[in-house]
């Protein structure tokens, strides 16, 4: 089936919830998504295919961009970005694995891109983390951000980490960040 989580009360650019941040060369954020959320929004265990989200401003093309998927015991965001197994779901098709996004909802399909899996398998009871990193090929040293739908949660949903003159794989590979607000 098809869920919605949230219903995306306030437009954002900022880093602290938009994971196509600008100023930087490149990004990595990771999100907690609670099963209790996951539940809520009628998901049941078993594969998840695609990822959506709502752009109401487009910055640019953002190139080695990746997003991962995994379970986590976590219930809030810390400083470090999470060590647990991530399944590979989509990788930009664009030049240097870049990705575009459009105004309105963007659909994320996975198994989209090369190295990435078709599905993520959700075991019903455990919270995911969603990573979401890009760095700009081959310069990695500005970026215009794109505004996007979020909501307030109520916990530490996220970390981040904005870098210039990375490439792509090390972006994606940092450790540590900052923590975020409560959106999402």
């Amino acid at each position: 089936g098809t869920a919605t989580l949230g219903a995306g009360g306030t437009n954002s650019s900022s880093v602290n919830d938009s994971f196509l941040p600008g100023g930087w060369g490149g990004a990595k954020t990771e999100y907690i998504i609670k099963a209790s959320e996951l539940t809520v929004a009628g998901l049941a265990a078993g594969s998840i295919t695609s990822l959506g989200f709502d752009v109401t401003s487009v910055g640019q093309t953002y190139q080695g961009f990746r997003v991962q998927i995994g379970h986590t015991t976590a219930t809030a965001a810390t400083t470090t970005f999470s060590a647990v197994p991530m399944t590979q779901v989509y990788t930009g098709t664009l030049t240097d694995n870049g990705y575009l996004p459009t105004l309105g909802v963007n659909t994320l399909a996975f198994g989209t891109g090369a190295g990435s899996s078709s599905s993520f398998t959700w075991d019903g009871t455990s919270n995911i983390i969603v990573s979401i990193c890009w760095s700009r090929v081959p310069s990695a040293t500005t970026a215009t951000s794109t505004t996007m739908k979020v909501d307030n949660v109520g916990f530490a949903t996220a970390v981040y980490r904005q870098r210039d003159s990375l490439t792509p794989a090390a972006m994606c590979s940092e450790t540590s960040g900052n923590t975020t607000g409560n959106s999402r």
